[in-house]
């Protein structure tokens, strides 16, 4: 299993000063343990950023928060201006020039950004499942929603299969 982290939509235009659910904090958790464990075994992180971010008030909206872990050994940026990362993008490329077939999702929305690049990552024969409890929403229903609906793995499941494969 040949796996990558994909970070989507984590940015300042979105998040700072609203209100999450779960929280953004304990989202981040989640997210920033994920960081340390594809660190940890040198596998590929990759941030992807909304274009959208840049239309919300304020010159830093389409940065990363603050709060998510930044020190990222093996990262790559993606810019995007669709709800799938995939759509018109070179990460379907980047990913398959690593070999990578196993995708561990985590961000922001849920209901939109997310569940799209899920359903990308499927129509383009990936494998792939949500980090549970690392995704979040403006509504806590459509967190949970997505989460039984998607494939998900939890945190102490995804570092047992990754530790494995040191």
């Amino acid at each position: 299993m040949n796996s990558a982290l994909l970070i989507i939509d984590m940015q300042k235009g979105f998040l700072d000063n609203r209100i999450c659910y779960p929280s953004i904090n304990s989202t981040l958790e989640y997210i920033n343990a994920t960081v340390e464990l594809f660190n940890e075994i040198r596998k590929p992180i990759f941030t992807i950023q909304d274009e959208d971010a840049k239309e919300e008030p304020g010159p830093k909206s389409y940065e990363l928060i603050d709060s998510l872990k930044k020190e990222m050994i093996n990262h790559h940026k993606i810019s995007k201006i669709y709800s799938n990362a995939f759509w018109k993008t070179s990460l379907e490329k980047d990913l398959k020039s690593q070999n990578i077939n196993f995708l561990v999702l985590a961000g922001f929305s849920a209901e939109g950004c997310v569940n799209y690049t899920y359903n990308g990552a499927l129509e383009r024969d990936f494998n792939v499942v949500l980090l549970k409890n690392g995704i979040t929403s403006y509504q806590e229903r459509y967190t949970q929603f997505i989460q039984e609906i998607c494939a998900t793995i939890s945190y102490s499941t995804l570092s047992f299969l990754l530790s494995n494969k040191k």
